[in-house]
């Protein structure tokens, strides 16, 4: 092709890029104008939403919701003074400011058979400039595809999509916040736990200061840290799944001697918590309610059970401190087999003898189990726990990240030997250097250890 074919080609190529490119905007622009003409009522964004009031023949008693913007939050002011559900919520007033027209049907001497007279939900959105909307909603089409509504005082029936209608079909239950206690885990520095079945309650405090959260016991010895993050997100995810609102009697409920409580202090001094009263009738769920008060609310007793903790299963039982993202070598010797795996680029990979980028799966999985590694109990001193002449040794390597501007620490080594499964207690024995306890671990260790044969494992009692 000559250079001036070329440049013409060229040429034509760009116009006809530049044109698509501009049909396909006005086609997305025209498309958009579209959908915006066909809507309902002409709002963009929810934040504007000040609020939401529902009423209608399926809403027992009109419900009126408003926007607390300090807060972050919606609240419910009829028929119950209670936190809202911001995701239904949101959803809802989306979904209604959105709301598109598929089908019109001319004026209806009767919008009764349609369910809008009386109609079945009546939606009225406020901004926060003071404009009101209203949309009346009804009954779904026999063919499932749309939903029926109209404006106030309008007879022409609006036909919207099943998906959008069937999204403002919402009652009180689903419209209030389910959450069973409202705070933030980071607050947190007290706890009280007493589950149903527990004589005396359980106390956790937190230490103030630190790096990281350092949880105590009464008597000052120490909490595991992610059983504790554990606990306070299985109390804050406890949800209801049914309410009763006042007036009820307390006693009837079991709240007046209640089988038991969650009491936790926060960083402000101020006390949150809930009193467990009696199952229902059909044992499967319990009656509780928050310190402060308000609705009796009907929590799953599975849920509540997971909340019931030993102090041996929140007990700090680690051999050692231990960041894995800190590790950047491991040796694992195994008799007179030694492997070496580094990390240069934040990837392991087996260094000695070399590997492809695949080998250093193996050392990610054993610093990761090594990093989470509990102790079942400490094993009496003087036994034969096979660590004289261990069946493996493994050197961790350590390099904590530099502060900006100053240089690396130097890197700390860090061993740990492995012994034989001790008769009495079936658990693995394992040593820290520098730590004279020997530690009684889970046998499945050595299922993650490279070059130990699980299969090949002497049994209890063998070297």
């Amino acid at each position: 092709m000559k250079p001036r074919q070329l440049i013409v080609w060229l040429v034509l190529v760009a116009v006809a890029a530049t044109a698509y490119i501009l049909i396909s905007r006005r086609d997305q622009q025209q498309a958009a104008q579209k959908e915006r003409a066909a809507r309902i009522m002409a709002l963009d964004d929810p934040r504007l939403v000040a609020s939401l009031e529902i009423s209608g023949s399926k809403v027992k008693h009109p419900i009126k919701i408003e926007r607390r913007d300090k807060e972050h939050r919606w609240a419910l002011l009829t028929p119950v003074k209670t936190d809202g559900d911001g995701v239904v919520i949101g959803k809802v007033a989306a979904t209604l400011m959105t709301a598109t027209v598929a089908r019109r049907l001319s004026a209806q001497k009767d919008l009764a058979p349609f369910g809008l007279d009386p109609p079945h939900y009546r939606l009225k959105l406020v901004t926060k400039d003071g404009v009101a909307k209203t949309l009346l909603v009804g009954k779904v089409s026999p063919t499932r595809e749309y939903v029926y509504a109209a404006l106030p005082g309008s007879r022409e029936v609006l036909l919207l999509p099943s998906d959008q209608g069937r999204a403002m079909f919402v009652g009180l239950f689903d419209l209030r916040s389910k959450s069973v206690l409202d705070f933030v885990v980071s607050d947190v520095v007290r706890l009280e736990l007493q589950s149903p079945g527990q004589a005396k309650p359980l106390v956790l405090v937190r230490k103030i200061g630190g790096a990281r959260p350092d949880w105590r016991f009464k008597d000052g010895s120490r909490v595991d840290p992610e059983a504790m993050v554990d606990l306070l997100y299985q109390v804050h995810g406890l949800q209801a799944v049914g309410f009763e609102d006042p007036p009820f009697d307390p006693a009837a409920k079991g709240l007046e001697s209640p089988r038991g409580m969650v009491v936790m202090g926060l960083q402000s001094g101020q006390r949150a918590g809930i009193l467990i009263g009696k199952k229902t009738k059909d044992q499967q769920h319990s009656y509780v309610r928050r310190l402060s008060g308000g609705s009796l609310m009907v929590v799953k007793e599975l849920s509540l059970e997971r909340l019931r903790r030993k102090p041996e299963q929140l007990a700090y039982r680690r051999p050692w401190e231990l960041d894995r993202r800190d590790v950047v070598r491991l040796t694992v010797q195994v008799g007179k087999k030694s492997t070496t795996y580094a990390r240069p680029e934040g990837r392991w990979v087996r260094t000695q003898p070399p590997g492809d980028h695949k080998s250093g799966e193996a050392a990610s999985l054993l610093v990761w189990d090594l990093a989470n590694l509990h102790w079942q109990k400490i094993l009496p001193a003087g036994g034969d726990y096979g660590l004289v002449s261990p069946r493996a040794v493994i050197v961790l390597t350590l390099q904590t990240p530099a502060p900006k501007g100053k240089p690396a620490p130097k890197c700390e080594p860090r061993v740990l030997k492995v012994g034989k499964v001790d008769p009495a207690s079936k658990l693995l024995a394992i040593k820290v250097d520098g730590d004279d306890r020997v530690f009684g671990v889970k046998p499945e260790l050595i299922k993650s250890i490279p070059g130990l044969d699980p299969g090949k494992s002497p049994r209890p009692g063998q070297p």
